[in-house]
């Protein structure tokens, strides 16, 4: 397993488009989100298949679950932002 590359993320564009959108997250390095000076999420590739960490949860990435995704990320900033990050 490795990380996922910029010619690894045109795959999901989709995807990245809508993490792009979400409030006060910010992409340092391509597919790498952080949040409050924290990772949030980012990309590892494995035979072909597309996963993303979200806190210590990895979820490999299919179109069908853009909104799980999505939610995971959201709650994983509330949590951080509330003081509850169970991931330290």
């Amino acid at each position: 397993m490795r990380h996922a590359t910029v010619e690894d993320l045109i795959y999901i564009n989709d995807l990245l488009s809508r993490i792009r959108s979400i409030e006060k997250l910010r992409e340092k390095n391509a597919g790498h989100f952080y949040f409050h000076g924290k990772n949030i999420a980012h990309f590892h590739v494995d035979n072909s298949i597309i996963y993303i960490d979200i806190g210590n949860e990895r979820i490999k990435v299919t179109k069908f679950n853009y909104d799980d995704i999505l939610y995971k990320i959201k709650n994983y900033m509330y949590l951080i932002e509330n003081g509850h990050d169970f991931n330290k």
